[in-house]
């Protein structure tokens, strides 16, 4: 397989709804996972009659997508690892170092192998363990059917930052077909309240850095770290669990489509394993649906991509 990079650069604040539950709407994040992004890249393939060639792409494992995560001017950011080693030193510098990073979401791709092997001071002392790719605030809106103000969370990222994807492909024209659909899905934009303007993006399709490239492809590595989020079948979950350090994310969210009832719906609700779960192995997870008896599958992405990481 092979695995190229498209940096999405946004004119507009984002929302992108949080995991958590309650004033869901006041609160924002700036990452997207990679089911959220599928659902979208999906609705556009429907407006081009290319979604059954790639949802069939996806589901043959010819083509993969990460989260849409960070990046600050060419630095490119992952999750940080949600692992634990053992480490001996308990001197006071490095115990103030650690709480530093242990409020990072995201760090340099290019310094995991440092964060794995616990050299703190290596990570803070590179100035590139920042996390401030924007500014989340909170926009006052008013509805024009109802007339009734409302409060929506938004992110606006700062120049120079925004978000990156890994796609992974095995045949040209399957690639150019992802080139498409993510360049007009940035003309519509992606996240929450699009009729507002929100979300909207322009791209830059690039070749991923070597170190980045490496990490993908090292299928044997001790520790492979998920960039996206994935859930696999039942029948491997406790095979999967198996020496895995690992958080859950709620997905949820409503049915979109036009097609699909006449009413709005919510939804399955689910638990995936979260960017940043590390495993022995490389999960493949699967393609699930999130519909409840509607039109049509609402297919949800939770199939996993890795860096393999050496301890």
């Amino acid at each position: 397989m092979q695995y190229s990079l498209i940096k999405c650069t946004f004119s507009t604040p984002i929302h992108i709804g949080t995991s958590t539950m309650g004033n869901a709407l006041q609160k924002t994040d700036y990452s997207v996972c990679a089911d959220t992004l599928y659902s979208a890249i999906c609705h556009e393939a429907v407006k081009r009659d290319s979604l059954l060639e790639l949802t069939e792409a996806v589901e043959e494992g010819k083509v993969c997508i990460s989260d849409m995560l960070p990046f600050k001017n060419d630095i490119l950011y992952v999750p940080k690892p949600i692992f634990y080693k053992q480490r001996e030193d308990t001197n006071d510098e490095k115990s103030s170092a650690k709480k530093k990073l242990k409020r990072l979401q995201f760090i340099p791709a290019n310094m995991i192998d440092q964060f794995m092997n616990g050299d703190v001071g290596k990570l803070l002392d590179s100035g590139m363990i920042d996390n401030t790719f924007g500014k989340a605030s909170v926009r006052q809106c008013v509805s024009i059917t109802m007339s009734t103000p409302y409060q929506i969370g938004i992110y606006q990222f700062a120049p120079n930052c925004g978000l990156y994807i890994v796609v992974g492909w095995e045949m040209e024209k399957q690639y150019a077909t992802i080139k498409r659909l993510v360049t007009n899905l940035g003309y519509c934009g992606i996240g929450g309240k699009r009729n507002a303007g929100l979300g909207k993006f322009t791209c830059e399709f690039l070749a991923l850095p070597e170190y980045y490239l490496e990490m993908l492809e090292n299928k044997t590595a001790e520790t492979q770290m998920l960039i996206s989020c994935m859930l696999p079948q039942d029948d491997d979950l406790e095979k999967v669990l198996d020496g895995a350090w690992y958080q859950l994310i709620r997905r949820g969210g409503f049915v979109t489509s036009q097609t699909y009832l006449r009413k709005q719906v919510k939804k399955k609700t689910c638990y995936l394993f979260k960017a940043g779960s590390c495993f022995m192995y490389r999960e493949q997870g699967h393609i699930m649906d999130a519909g409840k008896g509607g039109n049509h599958p609402v297919w949800k992405y939770a199939k996993g991509m890795y860096v393999g990481v050496d301890i």
